[in-house]
């Protein structure tokens, strides 16, 4: 009974301190396994390297006619999402590595003015459609900056408000039916950080060739098949026509400002610069940079707009 009594404490003892071993073992793996993907896992989070889709999904007036033209020339897999229609569960899909386009928010309102000036787009379609006047606010005689013409976009400014924020956060949020932003509410900072977040990578039409390349890139570097000779035969060949000044003849203060106080929650998302509205966002745009907190944004005054 005393050697039993002895050799059980000893028995636990032992089964004890194995245990342990076997946990610090463990513990010591799972460290370097951790540490030595770290960077990996950052970086793939939720894509997978399996038949990797390049799903597009469009925004009006940011180059989407582009991508229509260069994406079966580059890729093998692809899908493209039309404009004004969400991301589809299937494009969350472990193998789907999203994307979209974006431009500076006057350069778009800009394109979607003109384009409306020349008897083009949805926008214009629907505007007649409700009855207004279209002499009133589209441009008479391309490029559409003379004073008369810029008194009409003055006044189209104030009835598109913030449709290409209400656009971009229908193009990248997740549902099955497209909605129908014309009827959407203003949408908070945090409901627009939140959809665009869903887009592993940006590219801003201003930086279009270079942007696209570092997300095909990241493509790539995630499994994707990219025929690079296609690519950088295509640079410069895809070009679509348009009848317009530059960016900066459209905007004074008061139409910058106007843009600016519609689409708060876009210039304080992408970091856009609020005193040069026709500039691209300040830096290549990620899913982890769109970050609300990194950014000093003091909202406008905007009772008299």
């Amino acid at each position: 009974p005393v050697e039993t009594r002895v050799r059980r404490p000893l028995f636990s003892a032992l089964t004890m301190l194995a245990l342990t071993l076997v946990s610090v073992i463990i513990l010591e793996t799972s460290a370097h396994w951790i540490s030595s993907n770290a960077v990996q896992l950052e970086q793939s989070d939720d894509i997978t390297k399996s038949d990797l889709v390049w799903a597009y999904s469009h925004v009006a007036k940011t180059g989407g006619t582009t991508m229509r033209r260069l994406a079966p020339k580059v890729f093998t897999n692809f899908t493209i999402r039309v404009e004004n229609e969400p991301f589809f569960d299937s494009d969350f899909e472990p193998n789907q590595f999203r994307v979209s386009t974006i431009r500076s928010p006057c350069d778009y309102y800009r394109s979607l003015w003109t384009f409306g000036s020349s008897g083009g787009g949805f926008f214009r379609r629907n505007l007649e459609k409700e009855g207004y006047d279209l002499s009133q606010y589209y441009g008479q005689e391309a490029p559409y900056d003379g004073p008369d013409d810029l008194q009409r976009f003055s006044r189209f400014l104030r009835i598109a408000k913030d449709t290409y924020t209400k656009r971009i956060l229908l193009s990248t949020t997740r549902g099955e039916s497209p909605m129908n932003f014309w009827s959407m509410r203003s949408a908070t900072v945090e409901e627009v950080v939140n959809a665009t977040r869903n887009v592993h990578c940006w590219i801003r039409t201003e930086n279009y060739y270079e942007d696209m390349e570092d997300c095909l890139h990241q493509y790539e570097a995630y499994g994707g098949k990219v025929n690079w000779t296609s690519f950088h035969q295509s640079i410069g060949e895809v070009k679509n026509p348009s009848n317009h000044a530059k960016c900066s003849a459209y905007f004074n203060q008061e139409r910058s400002r106007i843009v600016a106080c519609m689409n708060q929650a876009l210039f304080q998302t992408f970091d856009f610069p609020i005193d040069a509205c026709c500039s691209s966002a300040k830096t290549s745009l990620t899913r982890k940079q769109n970050k609300l907190a990194e950014i000093d944004f003091e909202p406008l005054a905007c009772d008299s707009i």
